[in-house]
């Protein structure tokens, strides 16, 4: 045999209008009693949220944000250090590559006109006729 209580709850868990109803009717009632209030309430107000609890989640959470901003920042900063270093390498490789071809090039124009010019000077003193 069910209790009261029993059949009760089992009425209200098939019945959805009478369990609206019964919920009203306990809701009303724990308005109009002070010390039902005042236990609903200290059983509540510890899990509910202030603003100071708000300020202090988002000042946590702006200094994790900020952290992180900062790790990836220094990330890209030595990645971008490191791409940096290998350009500053490779300019000097091609400096070096460029000078070394423009001082070839040089001798070269200065052979070509010097050579003639030396087997005309040698051969005007020494009277070779070419």
């Amino acid at each position: 045999m069910l209790s009261l209580v029993d059949r009760l709850l089992e009425e209200l868990m098939k019945d959805a209008k009478a369990r609206k109803k019964f919920i009203k009717f306990i809701a009303s009632e724990i308005g109009l009693q002070p010390e039902i209030r005042l236990t609903l309430a200290k059983t509540v107000l510890p899990e509910v949220v202030t603003r100071k609890d708000l300020k202090e989640e988002l000042n946590a959470l702006e200094t994790r944000l900020k952290e992180y901003i900062n790790v990836k920042i220094s990330g890209v900063e030595e990645r971008l250090s490191q791409r940096m270093d290998g350009l500053e390498k490779r300019i000097d490789d091609l400096y070096r590559l460029v000078r070394v071809t423009l001082i070839s090039l040089i001798i070269a124009l200065t052979a070509s006109i010097l050579i003639p010019l030396i087997i005309k000077i040698i051969t005007k003193l020494f009277g070779i006729g070419v």
